[in-house]
């Protein structure tokens, strides 16, 4: 099945406080304001709340019932719910951003990739593929008061605006010290707009972003992979629903699928795993680091980044 039943179909969220053993009783997070929901992504914050974001739909009865016809016309909203006492109950959604711009169809609803969700200390942030701009872009907002309100939008991708380029599903991460690190396929690799790369990056401030990085330096085929039968699937081919992502206080660890290894004659898929090593100087952290970044293209290195690069087993090393 392919598309989701009748209303309501409501995210739910069970918790336990005896290490698994047992679960609560399930509790609903969606409101009633919000009804064609999909794609949850789950974190808990500092002091134990716990965050969930969602896509509501809206109008969009294209995609949640799987019908035929083009990508939607109209906009998703991505929201966040929260539950201050650890999940018993959630409060009314907030909608962090109300103008999510689809560029395709959802393959599979109940497989459609969530937004990225991180909480820490002094810092939320959500972010997510929107093709406001022309084409795919990974997007986020932050909040500095555990989600209750948003700060203005950021463009994580570095390349220009509406030049057919696609980066897509957003992976987030937090460092101990409040470094916020970014990975994504990245398509500008390819005039075509069909091979892809992976490309990180990060801030230290929520608001200015690192130069992106390549960690996948062989562009391989998004066209290879599992396919589905179904007038929303078609064309569209299953490369998961994120980038796995780590957070180190000196870099980060991220994996993701890839096909470097297979042909358009097999649907296999690899997993490629990358160290990302980042080196500070002591003087004047914080705006130093985002300002070396910057500057290394140019000779400055005063922050140098370090990929190493490695296959996992289940990719031939």
């Amino acid at each position: 099945m392919l598309r989701a039943g009748p209303l309501p179909n409501p995210i739910l969220a069970a918790y336990s406080d005896d290490g698994g053993k047992t679960f609560s009783e399930p509790t609903q997070v969606n409101d009633g304001d919000h009804r064609r929901v999909l794609g949850p992504a789950l974190t808990v914050g500092p002091d134990h709340e716990v965050h969930v974001a969602y896509y509501d739909l809206g109008d969009d009865v294209r995609d949640y019932q799987g019908l035929e016809g083009p990508t939607y016309e109209g906009t998703w909203s991505v929201v966040l719910a929260t539950s201050t006492n650890r999940g018993k109950s959630f409060g009314r959604g907030i909608a962090v951003d109300d103008g999510v711009v689809p560029s395709s169809r959802i393959m599979l609803v109940f497989t459609m990739p969530p937004p990225a969700l991180v909480a820490g200390p002094g810092r939320a942030c959500l972010g997510w593929t929107d093709a406001r701009f022309g084409d795919d872009d990974a997007l986020l907002r932050c909040s500095s008061n555990q989600g209750r309100n948003w700060g203005p939008l950021r463009r994580i991708n570095d390349d220009p605006r509406g030049n057919g380029a696609s980066q897509y599903l957003p992976r987030l991460a937090l460092a101990p010290d409040g470094r916020i690190d970014a990975v994504f396929y990245d398509r500008k690799v390819d005039a075509s707009n069909l091979a892809a790369s992976v490309s990180y990056t990060y801030s230290t401030d929520a608001k200015r972003f690192a130069p992106t990085v390549a960690l996948a330096h062989e562009a391989f085929d998004t066209r290879i992979g599992q396919q589905y039968e179904g007038p929303a699937a078609e064309g569209l081919v299953e490369f998961g629903s994120r980038i796995a992502l780590l957070s180190r206080p000196r870099g980060a660890v991220a994996a993701w699928a890839d096909t470097r290894n297979s042909s358009e004659l097999t649907t296999a898929q690899d997993i490629f795993a990358t160290e990302i090593q980042l080196r500070y100087t002591d003087a004047n952290p914080g705006w130093a680091r985002v300002l070396g970044a910057v500057l290394v293209p140019a000779g400055v290195a005063a922050l140098s980044l370090a990929v190493r690069r490695r296959r996992s087993p289940a990719a031939g090393a």
